[in-house]
């Protein structure tokens, strides 16, 4: 038999196991870490809107608290209207899935 036979063969019967390997271990680990990637700048934002929050309540200078607080609403709009568009994705990704 010649080397590429050999191989040809092996990889035949490898390449199942390879591909279940894959699914049950590499790709789970991704989609957890793009999780995992998500959930950590969603509280990197919460935190930073929490010490504009904080700025706010600790600032005297009228000037300086208005501009905290165009900050801070912009956060607060952005993040609602993040989780609206969420919320309505998974809604439409159940829909189609009951199709």
């Amino acid at each position: 038999m010649k080397f590429k036979e050999i191989i040809t063969v092996l990889l035949g019967f490898v390449l199942p196991y390879i591909e279940e390997l894959i699914k049950s271990k590499v790709i789970p680990a991704i989609i957890r870490k793009s999780y995992e990637t998500f959930d950590n700048k969603a509280n990197n934002i919460i935190k930073k809107l929490v010490a504009l929050l904080e700025k706010i309540k600790a600032t005297d200078d009228i000037n300086k608290k208005n501009r905290h607080l165009e900050g801070f609403t912009l956060g607060v709009k952005t993040i609602k209207a993040i989780g609206e568009k969420l919320i309505k994705a998974a809604e439409v990704l159940e829909e189609e899935l009951r199709v």
